[in-house]
């Protein structure tokens, strides 16, 4: 059922458990309910001032069959980017129209409208706490969003291509950012200063992911490989060459395997061993 709609309006709930009971009338008791239903309806051709309808069909598609609960509408060109809080209270998207909306999850309803990126938004980052969104443009910056204000803290600025990507470490200390520019950096979140600046690859960085505990950082390139980072040091302590660019990569709850993904479309497992 529609439960955005039932919010508004709590009588239309006989209406849609009926509309939803129509596609299960193959099952004998609900037959039987439909079959009492049909009756009633020809014994009230007395009452000829009072419309009387019968669905057919259900109007309502079963859960199974119809998995969309709503859509969301309010961006004017492609949305690039969308995260939600770890709390599961917001839902934030980020578009090629330079905006990045705030959502309330459980109603579908916009928040806000965050204002200040002159390009497209290419990534979104929630940090660990829900407190904060960080959001990664064209226009080759960072900024810092509060989520409970929902006011701007901070732009950093040091990349001088798009930014396709970032990662929060688990312990929301850090923000790693990978970009066209072919070098990643490493932020600090309380002070919102850079760090340091890695460079290694020789292609654009598309993929980023920081282990469990937030000690090791694994980038991916169109330079065909998977990189690892010691995050205390802050070098590469391990590279991979795949085939094809690195496309997609993800850790694995234990902490030490890594899957990754290329553009020829192989998938490889690997373990961090003793690195």
């Amino acid at each position: 059922m529609s439960g955005h709609i039932l919010a508004k309006d709590k009588s239309q709930l006989a209406k849609q458990l009926t509309s939803l009971l129509v596609s299960y009338q193959h099952l004998p008791h609900i037959k039987k309910l439909f079959k009492k239903e049909i009756k009633y309806l020809k014994t009230a051709t007395q009452y000829k001032n009072t419309p009387w309808l019968c669905l057919l069909s259900s109007t309502i598609s079963s859960p199974l069959a119809q998995p969309l609960i709503r859509t969301l509408t309010g961006h004017s060109l492609a949305v690039g980017a969308v995260a939600v809080t770890p709390d599961g209270k917001k839902l934030i998207s980020g578009s090629c129209d330079g905006t990045i909306k705030v959502w309330d999850l459980a109603t579908g309803n916009l928040e806000n409208t965050l204002k200040n990126h002159s390009y497209s938004i290419n990534i979104l980052a929630v940090t660990t706490d829900s407190k904060k969104v960080i959001s990664g443009s064209r226009d080759q910056t960072l900024k810092i969003w509060d989520l409970d204000t929902e006011n701007l803290e901070n732009t950093l600025k040091n990349h001088s291509y798009s930014i396709n990507i970032l990662a929060v470490t688990t312990d929301s200390k850090k923000v790693i950012s990978g970009s066209r520019d072919q070098t990643l950096k490493i932020w600090d979140l309380d002070t919102e200063n850079l760090e340091n600046t890695l460079k290694n690859h020789s292609y654009s960085i598309n993929i980023l992911a920081v282990t469990t505990d937030s000690k090791k950082v694994i980038s991916g390139s169109d330079d065909k490989t998977l990189k690892i980072w010691d995050l205390k040091t802050e070098n590469c302590i391990a590279t991979f060459t795949a085939e094809a660019s690195i496309t997609c990569v993800a850790v694995a709850p234990d902490g030490v395997s890594i899957i990754a993904g290329d553009s020829s479309g192989n998938v490889h497992f690997l373990r961090l061993m003793g690195v």
